[in-house]
């Protein structure tokens, strides 16, 4: 990207790589990274005074109960395992690592509660790619050797410093009202493509492949850690953890705009092989009571998936490859697990498209073009977010036109993002 090209790059890459092997070449120092690091520090701090005094959940205690977050400090690790050097820490790293394994046996043994007992083998695991950079730092000797490590370090927390805080901000959407899956469910029932309902009735008929679905939803900040990890350049690191970040930042504040709590909720448990039709009555907003987390529009899980497949090309074509499949089961997994309406994963493509022009690099031919496509996916965004709260403007849409704007919201800011990146390409040809 730029004129980074043909060299070992910020993370040690070079351009033939083709696997996942650990990285060699010490960070490059980047202000944005630490400047996003301390932002998301001081968040913390702020955020588990709030937690305390209001009685909601604490980002420091969210690793045992919350295992979207414990795999978030997991990912730490994989970050030392696929970045440090081959090196005496990294031996005593993978010495100790079964120990972490043994933490996880105890509970399936039944010594301990299920859940808590594997988050804190995940914690364990985390724990220990944190001693691994630490005692790198320590035997550096030279401080400014013992800073390569130290940055390290930092880079690889700053994901789970960020998924440690969404606990407490689902908490604050709880009580919000009311919310809006009546239009939703309305409107991709007039689709008539039913895939919500294919969906679930393919996740319990295809069961072994299911379960690796979900098994790749919950681990999402472990893709998004290696992802940020491997891109060739320093800048690019940045530009993609910036852009992780800050999608999740402009979702959880959109979630506050168009409360949404998805099928599993509305349908209860267990739910139909086919979803019900909504009746004219059952068009309005609705009120429910407090305890599900009004996170569905757009989906956030769906909007990382896609910054993941735009952001695999610097990947070698092993690690590429792994990472689409990654990212195509976090959107199966999205519907099949009943936590999105079909509408949620629409509205999240002209969301992530927005994040990508604006954050990571694009090479487009004016500098203009590039902020009329990113303006083009937020109107996009915005016009869905508001016809679901007005709810009219879809129920007058005809089937037809419904489906042309469905389609019209996938494919346009998909050929945006995607002629970026065959500018780039012609740019370092």
């Amino acid at each position: 990207m730029g004129g980074a090209t043909g060299e070992v790059e910020g993370n040690g890459l070079r351009a033939g790589d083709c696997g996942v092997f650990p990285t060699t070449v010490d960070p490059a120092p980047s202000p944005g990274r630490a400047a996003l690091f301390g932002a998301l520090a001081v968040s913390f701090a702020l955020v588990e005074w709030q937690a305390t005094v209001r009685g909601g959940p604490r980002p420091s205690m969210m690793p045992l109960f919350h295992p979207f977050t414990a795999f978030a400090v997991a990912s730490v690790f994989c970050h030392y395992m696929l970045s440090a050097r081959i090196s005496a820490s990294r031996k005593i790293v993978i010495n100790l690592a079964p120990a972490a394994f043994a933490i996880f046996f105890l509970s399936v043994c039944g010594l301990g509660d299920p859940i808590i007992m594997a988050d804190a083998a995940l914690v364990a695991l985390g724990l220990l790619g944190m001693f691994g950079y630490a005692r790198d730092a320590w035997l550096a000797g030279a401080s400014e050797a013992r800073r390569a490590p130290l940055r390290r370090l930092r880079d690889a927390l700053t994901i789970p410093l960020a998924c440690a805080l969404s606990p407490f901000f689902l908490w604050t959407t709880l009580t919000l009202n009311p919310v809006y899956d009546p239009t939703v469910r309305a409107f991709d029932q007039k689709l008539g493509w039913h895939v919500v309902s294919l969906a679930i009735a393919s996740y319990r008929a295809l069961r072994p492949l299911s379960v690796f679905a979900t098994t790749c939803y919950v681990t999402l900040p472990v893709a998004m850690s290696v992802l940020v990890l491997k891109q060739r350049a320093s800048d690019m690191t940045t530009r993609v953890l910036v852009a992780t970040i800050l999608a999740g930042v402009a979702g959880f504040v959109l979630y506050s705009v168009c409360p949404v709590v998805g099928p599993q909720h509305v349908l209860g448990t267990p739910s139909p092989e086919q979803i019900p039709d909504v009746g004219p009555g059952d068009l309005l907003p609705m009120f429910t009571a407090a305890g599900a987390a009004r996170n569905g529009m757009p989906s956030l899980h769906t909007a990382w998936a896609l910054l993941i497949g735009l952001n695999v090309r610097a990947l070698g074509w092993k690690l590429r490859s792994a990472l689409l499949v990654f990212a195509a089961m976090n959107v199966w997994a999205a519907m099949g697990l009943r936590e999105h309406w079909f509408l949620d994963i629409v509205v999240a493509v002209p969301f992530a498209a927005a994040v990508q022009i604006a954050i990571v690099r694009a090479s487009t031919p004016s500098s203009w073009l590039r902020w009329v496509e990113c303006a083009a996916c937020v109107a996009l965004t915005a016009c869905w977010l508001a016809a679901v709260r007005q709810g009219s403007a879809l129920s007058a849409l005809s089937v037809a036109a419904s489906r042309v704007a469905v389609l019209f919201t996938i494919i346009v800011p998909l050929v945006f993002v995607l002629s970026v990146r065959r500018v780039q390409s012609r740019a370092r040809a």
